[in-house]
């Protein structure tokens, strides 16, 4: 079997995650502030150039959403990642029952 990567959805409930994303995607690059000891500071940046993956920003689709009330577009997946996610939601259960039902079934 191989997995399709050929396009990403994304969807994250912050708009916050989803216009820094966005920023990424437009100017390949973030640039992030580390607090060193108390009030000192350093600018930490990293490419996406770096990482191998400027060619593959164009086949994300970023949207702000509800992971607990996605629209039904949201289907046919091979593969859903949820890092980070299930310990947040107000209904975890009901996520992954929907996601049961929005994933491809192996062949």
């Amino acid at each position: 079997m191989t997995l399709n990567r050929d396009f990403v959805d994304a969807v994250d409930f912050s708009t916050r995650f989803i216009r820094n994303a966005l920023n990424l995607r437009t100017y390949g690059e973030v640039k992030y502030l580390i607090t060193d000891e108390g009030e000192l500071s350093t600018v930490k940046s990293f490419q996406l150039a770096d990482l191998r993956l400027s060619d593959k920003v164009n086949n994300i689709e970023l949207t702000q959403g509800d992971a607990c009330n996605l629209k039904d577009k949201y289907n046919n997946y091979d593969l859903v990642f949820a890092g980070n996610l299930i310990d947040r939601l107000y209904e975890p259960k009901k996520f992954l029952t929907e996601m049961a039902k929005r994933i491809n079934v192996a062949c």
